[in-house]
């Protein structure tokens, strides 16, 4: 049940970020700031 719950879920909103954004870290993406140095 699960499972079908979250590929709707994936198909509609995506549970995902993009790659160019996994990338470039995301809590840049998120927060606007490097958590990292």
């Amino acid at each position: 049940m699960g499972f079908i719950i979250f590929k709707v879920l994936d198909k509609v909103h995506g549970l995902r970020v993009p790659a160019r954004v996994e990338e470039e870290r995301l809590d840049i993406y998120e927060h606007g700031e490097s958590a990292y140095n």
